[in-house]
This record gives C-alpha cells, sequence and structure tokens, in this order.
C-alpha cells in the first residue's frame, strides 16, 4: 500500500508532499525536493538555505554545519567591526557605506547562505567576471575593478584573521588586481585630466562677475559667445584652493579655521583623506578670496560644523554622506555649471583634476619633497628619507606655490612686487 501523503503543518507552509516521500517545491519551471515527510522543519530549513541559490541560477551551496560560517553572517560581523572603527574616528563614515556596497555585492553574486569555506578558485572566477561589469553588463575600468577586488579581499581576509576559517582561501589565478601594466594603459586611454591656465583664468574670472568672450560663433549673428558670470567668492576660493594647494572636494569640505592663517597666508593640517601632514603657502589672490568667504559663512545647522571654513547655504559640509550612503558633493556640481558655461568638457576636467593640475605644473621645480608637504602625499613605505626628515624649509613650500601662481598668470609673475607685500609667496 502507498503511504498517505502528509497534511502541510501549517495553512502557509511552502512545500507539498511529493508521493515519493519527501517535501517539494516547483522554481522556475523545475521541482526540487528539500527532505522527507518525518521531518518537515529540516525540509522548511533546507528550502529557505537554497532558494536564493536555484532563482539566481546557482548551484545551492552545502548546508551550513556547526564552527562554519556563511557569506551573510561573515558581512555582518565584518560590518560590526567597521562600524565601531568608525564611532572611534579610525575610519570614515563614505568609507563604512563603501564596503556595505562591497558585501552586498559579493552575497548577490555568490549567494548570501555560501559557506565561506566551500569557497573554491571557480567561485572567485565567477566573482572577477561579474565584478568586472556594471549594472547593465558594460565592462567597468580597470581602476573600478581594482578597487572591487581589493574589498572583496579585504572581506576574505578578515574572515581568515577571526579564524571564521581554518585556512586563508584559495582564490586562483584570475581573481587578481589589475597590475601596473594594465592600470597605466586605462589612464593613457583616459587621456590627461589636466586644465589649460587659460581654462582656469576665464572659470576665476566667470566667479568674479565678469563676462567671458568663448571662442564659439553664434550662428544667428555670426559675432562671438559672451557668458556672463556671477560673483560667487566661496566657490571661487574653493577653485583657488584647488589649483593654489592641490586641494579636492573633501580637502575644501573638511578644511577647518582653525587651520587657516590668513595673515601669515599659511594653511596647516592633516589630509582627512591619509592624515598626512600637509602645510600649504597661499597666494594674495587665495588669501583676498578666503577673507571674503568666511566673512559671508552661514550659521552651521549643528554645532559639529561650527569649525568648518565652508558650509552651505543650509549650515552643511559641501561634502557629506546621505542616509542611504550616497555621497552628496555640492562642489562637484556647483563645478559641473561653470564648466557648462565655458564649455569644458570631458571628465579630464572635474574638480579633482584642479589637484592633478598642481601636481604637474608644479612638477617642474624638480622638487618633489616640497610638492608632498603641499600635497599632503603618504611616503612610500620603503621612502627611509621620508622616516628621517624632521622639516622642509618654508621657502621650498613657497617656491612651489609660486611657480604654479606664475603658470596662471604670467604677467602677474612679470609685474613687480610691492616692496610691503607680507604674503607668504613674497
Amino acid at each position: 500500500m502507498r503511504a498517505v501523503k502528509p497534511e502541510k503543518p501549517y495553512k502557509d507552509f511552502p512545500l507539498t508532499a511529493h508521493p515519493n516521500g519527501t517535501w517539494c517545491k516547483k522554481i522556475k519551471g523545475k521541482l526540487y525536493h528539500f527532505g522527507g515527510w518525518a521531518d518537515p522543519d529540516s525540509a522548511l530549513a533546507k528550502y529557505r538555505h537554497d532558494v536564493d541559490d536555484i532563482q539566481a541560477g546557482r548551484e545551492p551551496s552545502p548546508m551550513e554545519e556547526e564552527g562554519q560560517i556563511n557569506l551573510k553572517d561573515l558581512s555582518f560581523d565584518f560590518l560590526d567591526t567597521k562600524e565601531k572603527l568608525v564611532a572611534i574616528k579610525k575610519l570614515s563614515q563614505r568609507m563604512l557605506f563603501d564596503y556595505v556596497r562591497s558585501c552586498e555585492r559579493i552575497c548577490d553574486i555568490l549567494g548570501k547562505t555560501r559557506i565561506v569555506e566551500g569557497l573554491r578558485p571557480k567561485d572567485f572566477d565567477n566573482l572577477y567576471f561579474q565584478l568586472a561589469k556594471d549594472q547593465a553588463g558594460k565592462p567597468v575600468s580597470a581602476v573600478t575593478l581594482a578597487n572591487r577586488i581589493r574589498m572583496a579581499k579585504v572581506l576574505f581576509k578578515f574572515a581568515s584573521d577571526q579564524s571564521h576559517i581554518d585556512a586563508p582561501l584559495k582564490f586562483g589565478q584570475l581573481f587578481k588586481i589589475p597590475g601596473k601594466d594594465e592600470l597605466r594603459q586605462a589612464r593613457t586611454v583616459a587621456g590627461k585630466k589636466l586644465f589649460e591656465a587659460g581654462e582656469l583664468r576665464d572659470m576665476l574670472a566667470l566667479l568674479d562677475g565678469e563676462t567671458i568672450t568663448l571662442s564659439k560663433v553664434d550662428e544667428e549673428t555670426g559675432k562671438p559667445v559672451e557668458v556672463k558670470g556671477k560673483r560667487n567668492p566661496v566657490f571661487r576660493a574653493m577653485v583657488l584652493l584647488g589649483i593654489n594647494c592641490g586641494f579636492g572636494q573633501s580637502d575644501c569640505s573638511s578644511l577647518p579655521l582653525s587651520a587657516i592663517n590668513l595673515d601669515q597666508s599659511w594653511i596647516e593640517f592633516p589630509r582627512p583623506k591619509t592624515h598626512v601632514e600637509r602645510k600649504c603657502p597661499l597666494w594674495p589672490e587665495t588669501v583676498k578670496a578666503l577673507r571674503e568667504a568666511v566673512s559671508i559663512r552661514p550659521k552651521p545647522r549643528d554645532d559639529q560644523f561650527s569649525g568648518l571654513a565652508f558650509l552651505t547655504t543650509h549650515g552643511q559640509p559641501y561634502v557629506r554622506v546621505g542616509v542611504e550612503g550616497a555621497a552628496l558633493d555640492a562642489i562637484a556640481g556647483e563645478f559641473d555649471k561653470i564648466r557648462a558655461k565655458l564649455e569644458i568638457k570631458g571628465r579630464r576636467t572635474a574638480f579633482y583634476s584642479l589637484r592633478r593640475t598642481f601636481e604637474t605644473v608644479a612638477g617642474d621645480t624638480r622638487d618633489q619633497v616640497a610638492i608632498d608637504l603641499v600635497m599632503g602625499h603618504a611616503a612610500a613605505s620603503n621612502d627611509m628619507g621620508a622616516v628621517y626628515r624632521q622639516s622642509v624649509d618654508d621657502e621650498r613650500l613657497k617656491a612651489v606655490a609660486n611657480h604654479v601662481r606664475a603658470w596662471l598668470w604670467p604677467e602677474v609673475a612679470r609685474a613687480k612686487k610691492p616692496e610691503n607685500a607680507t604674503t607668504a609667496t613674497d
């Protein structure tokens, strides 16, 4: 006699009793079996463990055994540790969100129930090919791929360091960060990310309220196109910091008032990204712009922002992390508007390229030590000179700044300096 099929343990039980003595479920047109009639709880547990992999077209991973950890739990433990680092100011909130996105991406590709210790080189081959594509299925840049692989390896190293797995995972030959040659080739294809001196002069003039005549001719009138500027002393100060000191958006946004000495024409504070010391001599134009920008600074929305030199009209930092982890960058947005008005196009001319331009032009001084101190560059681990060097003469820093100023405004460099000038560039 055939055994009588049991009823479902409860009304919403997702599995159905199959005549062969198992609990089953049809998923994507195919019937899957998850365990015998006698143990519906175990069958349900296996179904919940396997269903995401099946729906994603992956081979379901083995059920977790005692002492093993899956990708979901590893990610929770990893992110919990990173949150604690944020709390003690050892990690930025932005970096934490980057780790969150990385963990989500890895779990989506490999399956959140995958046992970490069971991952094999073929799994990392698959992870590599998926990380190498964007949401539309198009190849990402070598730099983006390098960052994604680097962050994934941080997660799996954490698993080994925290003894979640008995031995480091074997990634195989494919799952590697793109080499220097590949990254160099990608930069060559992308082209140089630099501003011309004339472009920057037009930009600063526009922000000072002047009218700029473009090389473009109006098709109707046959006359050169003119662009009317609007005074924006705050943003003009930021652009000047970009080309005077090699500041990026985060540098400007996090610049503390206490770091600015306008009487002596210096800015001195560690770079937010690397915490490396930096010391920047200021041009007279930058000092003037900063004085005006600071004088019209809005009231801080929160006490924690009270020490910042630049605040939006709503009293918040210009660069911050939103509640969903997205970077809110008002500097980049404003800069794009200025570029559009002057018809300066392409990724090469983003705000951060002011920093690249400073480094490139300053490089003609052949004083990389002084340039690195202005830029806040971290020394290489094998640079023993940086270990022993205790200071750099201020005159070397001024020489670097003056060289870039002379490139930007050749006529100013040729002009005779006032005898009573007190700025750092004198």
